[in-house]
């Protein structure tokens, strides 16, 4: 079931500061101030933030502001709040009263659990050169996830209280707040939509989003997503919580000191993947600095039964190019498997990590005793970084660091994965 509210019924009560969540759903709030946290068989995650701002006169994306988030768990009783009095927005203006709520809940019998988030702004002004400054007010959003004893379902609300233009000298002009598939154009100054929500319901999960207002300034060609919240929920959870990623390479330093982030990077859902292994795949990425690589890929996979839950992540790289031969290394894997049984032992592993063959200037090389190859000149090769994490392990497969004076450091097929106890 899902169920999308615009709540004009707001406004007055948030314009007047009163920055409260309704009670949209009184079942899937009902529990959030609960003080002891309980396991439940559901996966649960939430987010929300204030504003992201994006384009225009603006490098790259803002950080979010008001940012909050509940990352898997599977305890109802959780509750965080984030609160930000005032932030400013590069490029764009400033958010007031940039509120987050969110929390995981059950009902006193169990048989209901969910996850929400509700995000209010009180005030966001966005400035425009020569134009006046355009003024949002009281936006609001609401996102749940539930289970309850008729299956899953999802509920959206957003809000707009108000929009203004304030120009030098002048009243501020008060105008008509939009509606869904009906946004607000003030010619020469700004676009203002009523948010996009999602919401998804299955026999095994829920999702819902929601923003509560997408602004396109017309002068500096900016977008500002104000008030987004976010819940899922997830079922399947036995014995245990899962959270890992992969990624082929990762890099610092390479090419005037550009960072490389984690490519391609694969997470592990929290509640698993059902047994099946997911995987992504690039077939070659030029970090500069005449470096190559090819068959980039990564594969992550989790799985609950009655007797354990297990999983794996694995990052991989076919071969890896330095100076046109300088440095070659092929066949490289990093991989973890991590198990945790129906009694709570945990067996972790480095099964399927290797590295394959190194050559310098076609000459073949190998790994001394004391498992770190420098080639003068070239790169120091470490193989096989691997570190014991409460409830898993991490894997480094290869790093290369650069002895060309860049300092560069190169992480080849990483992969990490920890699957915490349920508490079931």
């Amino acid at each position: 079931m899902r169920t999308r509210l615009v709540l004009p019924s707001l406004v007055a009560l948030l314009s007047a500061g009163l920055v409260a969540s309704p009670s949209l759903d009184a079942q899937a709030a009902d529990g959030a101030n609960q003080a002891a946290r309980t396991p439940t068989a559901f996966a649960m995650k939430t987010s929300g933030f204030g504003t992201r701002v994006q384009g225009g006169q603006v490098p790259a994306s803002s950080d979010t502001t008001g940012y909050d988030v509940i990352s898997c768990t599977n305890e109802a009783g959780r509750d965080h709040r984030n609160y930000e009095a005032s932030v400013t927005l590069p490029g764009a203006g400033l958010a007031e009263g940039v509120k987050t709520h969110a929390w995981t809940a059950t009902g006193q019998d169990g048989a209901r659990v969910s996850s929400s988030t509700v995000h209010d702004v009180a005030r966001v002004t966005l400035a425009q050169t020569g134009a006046g400054k355009l003024v949002l007010t009281a936006i609001h959003s609401k996102s749940s996830a539930v289970h309850d004893a008729t299956g899953f379902h999802t509920i959206t609300s957003t809000a707009i209280g108000g929009v203004s233009l304030v120009s030098p000298g002048l009243p501020a002009q008060s105008f008509p707040v939009p509606t869904p598939g009906q946004p607000l154009t003030i010619p020469g100054v700004a676009t203002v939509a009523v948010g996009t929500s999602h919401e998804s319901a299955t026999d095994h999960a829920a999702h819902a989003t929601a923003n509560a207002a997408d602004v396109h300034l017309l002068v500096s060609d900016t977008r500002v997503r104000i008030a987004h919240s976010a819940a899922h929920l997830y079922d399947g959870v036995i014995h245990g919580i899962f959270k890992g990623n992969a990624n082929a390479t990762r890099a610092t330093g390479v090419a005037d000191n550009v960072r490389s982030g984690p490519t391609p990077l694969q997470y592990v859902p929290c509640q698993g993947t059902g047994g099946d292994a997911r995987s992504k795949s690039i077939a070659s990425l030029d970090l500069g600095g005449n470096i190559a690589v090819q068959g980039l890929s990564t594969k992550v996979m989790g799985k609950q039964t009655a007797d354990k839950t297990t999983g794996f992540a694995s990052g991989r790289v076919a071969s890896f190019n330095l100076g046109d031969g300088q440095l070659v290394i092929t066949g490289i894997v990093g991989r973890v498997n991590v198990d945790r049984l129906a009694g709570g032992r945990l067996i972790r592993t480095l099964a399927g990590t290797t590295v394959g063959s190194i050559t310098s200037n076609g000459d073949p090389q190998s790994f001394p005793d004391t498992g770190v190859l420098t080639i003068p000149g070239v790169a120091k090769i470490e193989r096989s970084l691997s570190e014991m994490k409460p409830n898993g392990l991490s894997v480094t497969a290869v790093r290369i660091t650069l002895l060309d004076g860049s300092g560069a450091v190169i992480n080849l097929g990483q992969a990490q994965l920890k699957i915490k106890p349920s508490g079931r």
